[in-house]
């Protein structure tokens, strides 16, 4: 009998527009979240959720077994960028800002961390992007306080 491995790796990943401008318009939002499903699907990634604000992106994946993070992140930041740019999505030149941000998921946390990620309009009317990352950073305790 073969030896079967059992892999499952959920990971809440996010980033920023490049200098984390509010660029992306309702419109473009829609059309680059349902690219995100197409292309994810298409390399093998599970997209659970995800969800893209005018100036940062959201998202809960399930990590391929043969995939790193970093190979993940390069993937999905630069196919999206090529994309937005190649389909003149917005009127100007479109990148992600270079800092990546993931962190994992327990199973039995999977639909806490989908409800924040559908709840980002909401959550935006009160504060911005840098502020919520913050949060996220000193929850996961990857940013300390300075006392």
């Amino acid at each position: 009998m073969a030896k079967k491995s059992h892999i499952r790796c959920w990971l809440h990943i996010l980033w920023g527009t490049k200098n984390h401008e509010k660029i992306l318009t309702e419109k473009a939002r829609l059309k680059l979240s349902t690219y995100f499903y197409h292309y994810a699907r298409e390399k093998g990634i599970h997209m659970k959720i995800n969800h893209v604000c005018p100036d940062h992106f959201h998202a809960l994946v399930e990590l391929p077994p043969k995939m790193t993070i970093e190979e993940l992140f390069h993937l999905l930041k630069g196919s999206s960028s090529h994309w937005v740019n190649q389909n003149d999505i917005i009127p100007q030149k479109f990148a992600w800002d270079s800092e990546n941000t993931a962190f994992s998921v327990s199973h039995s946390k999977l639909k806490t961390v989908e409800n924040f990620i559908a709840k980002q309009e909401q959550l935006h009317w009160k504060m911005a992007f840098r502020q919520e990352l913050n949060l996220l950073l000193q929850k996961h305790e990857l940013l300390r306080l300075k006392t």
